[in-house]
């Protein structure tokens, strides 16, 4: 079973713990989306990005490893937040005792709380099938943490048990490069070129002649007579 992302769960704080001042998805998100180079992902509903590399030297790492941070975005499927809030309502119904309801009855005032726990649990197997899917490796300890980018209480409170749920994070993680991509920090330049023109079919006409024959362009007979005189053979939409 994997550990959870949230430390707001009373007794679940050993996982990822993430910053969790309530960010607007416009001043992380938006913009990041093409920032860095793709990482390969086969997770589907998936992306991820390898962003700056962090100097962290209290970490070890192998050959040709560095720490980066990643840029994702991800959607969890409906089925999975239903399947995992049914057992969470069912594990929580056993230990169940509150006074004024039945034994094994959840009072309503709790059923927030496991929503919240069946969310936080959804989007942290997210960002850990994400980073394992990208072969990224999950730092340790301390370093160990995820960012939401979405306010998470906001985002639990609008979300509908069962339907698909988006979101976006960074994370701090492990990757081995090429040294030729690493030396480059990781970033794909595209150079873009420009096309030459085509190729003229005949001898390019002097300045002075092509503004000459602009001016004899009303009287097509003079055109052609002129363009032949210089030595040129008239272009055939001309020449007819």
């Amino acid at each position: 079973m994997k550990v959870l992302t949230f430390a707001a769960v009373a007794g679940l704080a050993a996982g990822f713990t993430p910053m969790r001042a309530p960010l607007r998805r416009s001043s992380l998100s938006m913009g990041r989306e093409t920032e860095g180079a793709a990482v390969d992902c086969q997770m589907p509903d998936t992306v991820v990005r390898r962003l700056d590399k962090q100097d962290m030297p209290h970490i070890s790492l192998a050959d040709g490893e560095g720490i980066y941070e990643f840029w994702m975005s991800t959607t969890v499927p409906g089925g999975v937040t239903k399947d995992s809030m049914m057992k969470i309502e069912k594990d929580a119904a056993k230990n169940a005792n509150f006074p004024g309801f039945k034994k094994g009855q959840i009072p309503p005032w709790a059923k927030p709380q496991l929503k919240a726990f069946c969310v936080e649990d959804a989007i942290n197997n997210a960002i850990l099938d994400a980073i394992e899917s990208a072969e990224l490796t999950a730092l340790e300890g301390d370093d160990r943490k995820a960012e939401v980018v979405e306010d998470v209480k906001e985002l639990t409170n609008s979300f509908k048990i069962g339907t698909p749920l988006s979101f976006t994070a960074t994370v701090l993680c492990k990757q081995t490069l090429s040294a030729e991509a690493a030396a480059e920090g990781a970033v794909v330049d595209v150079e873009v070129k420009e096309e030459a023109p085509a190729p003229s079919s005949g001898t390019e006409m002097p300045k002075d002649v092509a503004l000459r024959v602009k001016k004899l362009e009303s009287d097509n007979a003079k055109l052609v007579d002129f363009i032949k005189a210089q030595g040129f053979e008239p272009p055939a939409k001309v020449a007819a």
